[in-house]
């Protein structure tokens, strides 16, 4: 599978394990030209914007330890647009990480909520 369909099978084993959990999925893939939102997802009262990090091997290391700083702050920086469009700037926010590994025939899967602060967000404080 190329990458695309690997993205995209990480994201639907994210999604599924999110709804288990109880949170309401209402986007995915949410783009604009500065890039992609994986998963946006209310837990309650709580938008949660929702990274999903897939590897098929231990390789180039953990899965989230791929949002790096860089990547938190692009992510803090499309949340914010997501606000702003949506029309819920003022909105109780986080940040989560959905990790996956493939290891044989099997996954391992973590999901961690409030897995970063928002990068140069002080909107969100």
């Amino acid at each position: 599978p190329n990458r695309k369909q690997k993205g995209r099978t990480g994201e639907d084993m994210a999604e599924k394990l999110l709804l288990a959990e109880g949170l309401e999925v209402l986007d995915r893939n949410w783009r604009t030209a500065r890039g992609e939102l994986d998963i946006v997802a209310m837990d309650g009262d709580t938008l949660a914007f929702v990274e999903v990090k897939y590897r098929q091997s231990g390789r180039y290391g953990l899965p989230r330890e791929a949002v790096d700083r860089d990547k938190r702050r692009g992510i803090t920086g499309l949340a914010l647009s997501y606000l702003q469009a949506k029309g819920k700037l003022g909105a109780r926010c986080r940040f989560d990480v959905v990790e996956i590994m493939k290891r044989a025939d099997e996954y391992d899967i973590n999901y961690v909520k409030d897995a970063f602060p928002a990068e140069g967000g002080e909107f969100f404080l």
